[in-house]
């Protein structure tokens, strides 16, 4: 029988057209390099790693006026400590001239020149600063004077004094609006200093007072780099010199800043 199946066989592939078994064949390897390719396909997507969680971006809100405002006012521009120097002058408010029967008075000089340095500290909340400051100051160039004119029928010689302070030491509390990097503040405060009263003419007598008295002033700071400041403040007295009374005082201050 086997004999038979071969021969059988046989006889089928030779009864075969030799153009159509060249067809199936290259049929046969066009659809083996499809499936080659194919597979080769497959292989690479495995081994490839796999791409990256694609991240959710999610866009912020616009900040709105009012979270604007609170993060600038809460840098707090003027919580700090500071040291400087001021220079300035001050006028003697009163001294009207009179005749008495005695003398007549009058003021030649009511102005003074002072240099000073500055010890202090500012807290701020909010847009409101509080502060202290020690502060010790002296004169420089003319000193106020007063003149006694001796009238007759008295011949006692004319006696013309000098008032010249010598270094005071002022203490002081301060109130202020912060406007950014400007300050608007008040201030309250005691100065004490001696006193020198000092006679030109022979015969007059020189003497020396212990003065205290209270001052209040307005000034405005604005800081131009984070460590320095410069103010200009006012300052109304009520020191007496002799008979003159009261003086207002105004000078520049440049202040170094420690946070």
């Amino acid at each position: 029988m086997s004999i038979l199946l071969a021969v059988t066989l046989a006889g089928g592939i030779a009864a075969q057209d030799p153009a159509s078994l060249v067809a199936r064949i290259e049929a046969l390897e066009a659809r083996n390099r499809d499936l080659e390719a194919r597979l080769e396909r497959l292989v690479t997507e495995q081994e490839r790693p796999a791409p990256p969680p694609t991240a959710i971006v999610t866009a912020s809100p616009p900040p709105t006026p009012g979270s604007m405002s609170t993060s600038t006012s809460s840098r707090d521009t003027w919580d700090v400590s500071y040291v400087g120097g001021q220079i300035g002058r001050s006028e003697v408010l009163n001294h009207e001239p009179y005749v008495s029967d005695f003398y007549a008075y009058r003021a030649p000089e009511t102005s003074a020149g002072f240099v000073s340095v500055q010890f202090g500290r500012r807290w701020q909340s909010g847009s409101w600063v509080f502060g202290g400051e020690v502060s010790v100051s002296a004169p420089i160039g003319p000193s106020p004077s007063e003149l006694y004119d001796v009238q007759p029928p008295f011949s006692s010689p004319d006696a013309l004094y000098h008032h010249r302070r010598t270094v005071a030491v002022a203490a002081s509390g301060e109130l202020g609006w912060a406007l950014g990097d400007t300050l608007l503040y008040s201030r309250i405060g005691i100065e004490a200093a001696q006193l020198r009263s000092i006679g030109e003419q022979v015969g007059t007598i020189t003497t020396r007072t212990n003065v205290a008295a209270p001052f209040f002033g307005l000034g405005v700071a604005h800081q131009f780099n984070p460590d320095w400041s410069l103010e200009v403040e006012g300052r109304y007295g009520y020191a007496r010199q002799g008979l003159m009374e009261n003086n207002f005082a105004l000078g520049l201050r440049v202040n170094y800043l420690v946070p």
